[in-house]
């Protein structure tokens, strides 16, 4: 098989930092909060909190834990993002409901989500965090009016919503001692805590196509980068078959590797600007090829030249290693090759 593995060296990377945690702060005023069991939030049990009454509600994610999932265009835009938790990670961090002048922690999450789904004419945020007591939670989805809506769906942009279209947020509070349940009216959000300012990678098709023998993609951010950056996507590839003259058969054959691609300060294209899959088996060869590839972009990450020549380097690195609050969201692909 002549794929030339590009391997990432961790120790040629020059970098600051690992990961980043984004701030959701939601305001508005309570409606039907009854207090089961108090005292909690200043009242005691079996009364009513009025409506009128404001909060804060507080949401801090970390964008390392759980898994990120990625919807995207055909171009690779975002059009769907968030993060979910797994079993050994929920990426709720904290969330923190504060009625009049009096808060509740609702403490560690075991599973929570955020999700930021993007369309023509509408935007929405769902928030979930569920602590370990079942009876301790809180959920909340935001639609926005279509003055605040960004080009890119990515959940971690930073931005105030001055408009919230309509929500809805429940939320039941719980420790074995006191306990309360209800619901609240957002009126204005706010979304902290990452320096992406709408900045995205996506790609364009230059020849050939997904599933086509050959798909040469050119990479491209959709604004300048502010400090210059690094592409990097981690590639595998899965073939079987047979080869000539004698139709030898091909072990099932799997390989992972890294690519890189350099964006200079101030400019959107990657150089050398083009990745390409293609089918490099001979003439008279028969099976199948699946190409599995994800890829980012890091601003302010540099890259070495060996990397850049698309030198194999002996060690591969934890791409995981790589920092992320100036990167973007991931651009995952599949192509199935036939030959």
């Amino acid at each position: 098989m002549r794929i030339v593995p590009v391997l990432l060296v961790v120790a040629g990377l020059v970098s600051t930092g690992h990961g980043s945690t984004i701030k959701i702060t939601i305001t508005g005023s309570v409606s039907n909060i009854h207090i089961s069991e108090g005292p909690v939030f200043g009242y005691r049990s079996r009364q009513h909190i009025p409506d009128d009454i404001s909060f804060i509600l507080t949401y801090v994610f970390d964008d390392e834990r759980g898994e990120t999932k990625v919807r995207t265009a055909n171009d690779g835009g975002v059009l769907e993002s968030g993060q979910s938790g797994i079993s050994s990670r929920s990426p709720g961090i904290e969330a923190v409901l504060q009625i009049g002048n009096s808060g509740w922690d609702f403490g560690e999450s075991v599973d929570s989500e955020v999700d930021l789904a993007t369309g023509k004419d509408a935007k929405s945020y769902s928030f979930r965090f569920f602590t370990a007591n079942r009876e301790n939670w809180i959920t909340s989805t935001i639609y926005l009016a279509a003055t605040n809506l960004k080009q890119i769906g990515d959940w971690r942009q930073s931005f105030a919503a001055t408009v919230i279209a309509s929500s809805t947020c429940q939320f039941s509070v719980d420790n074995g001692t006191v306990s309360a349940t209800g619901s609240l009216t957002p009126k204005q959000m706010t979304v902290e805590g990452v320096e992406l300012y709408g900045q995205a990678l996506s790609f364009n098709t230059v020849a050939g196509g997904k599933n086509a023998s050959l798909w040469v993609r050119q990479w491209r951010l959709v604004k300048p980068s502010a400090m210059g950056g690094c592409v990097v996507e981690s590639v595998t590839v899965t073939v079987t078959g047979t080869t000539p003259p004698n139709g030898a058969p091909i072990t099932p054959y799997s390989t992972t590797y890294l690519k890189a691609w350099r964006i200079a300060p101030g400019t959107m294209i990657a150089i050398p600007p083009t990745d390409e899959f293609m089918n490099t088996y001979p003439r008279g060869s028969s099976g199948t090829m699946v190409i599995f590839a994800t890829a980012r972009f890091y601003e302010g990450v540099s890259i070495p030249p060996d990397l850049m020549n698309n030198t194999a380097l002996s060690r591969q690195s934890d791409v995981s290693a790589l920092p992320t609050n100036r990167a973007t969201l991931p651009i995952t692909v599949t192509t199935t090759i036939q030959f």
